[in-house]
């Protein structure tokens, strides 16, 4: 159920493409399909790291593990989402 403004302010359908719309657009993403909600790819990661040391000019690389840990993400399998099929609309 999606939030509702008892003054009448807010459009409750438009409201919902839009969340639909971001939820589509900027949370489900591949990556987010292939490694669970909160988990990265570490080789995109370690490009990103390079590409800003180079950027900025750092004087040294960190070290992927000082820059991410899913120690405290829960298990993989509580992050998967369902396949796209298995997904309810909003209602």
């Amino acid at each position: 159920m999606i939030a509702s403004d008892e003054s009448k302010l807010m459009n409750r359908e438009a409201e919902r493409i839009r969340m639909e719309i971001a939820l589509r657009d900027l949370f489900i993403t591949p990556e987010v399909e292939q490694n669970g909600l909160g988990g990265l790819d570490e080789a995109r990661m370690t490009k990103t790291i390079d590409q800003a040391v180079q950027g900025f000019e750092l004087s040294s690389t960190p070290a992927l593990e000082d820059i991410f840990t899913d120690e405290f993400l829960p298990p993989v399998e509580e992050r998967t989402l369902p396949p796209e099929s298995e997904r309810l609309p909003l209602q």
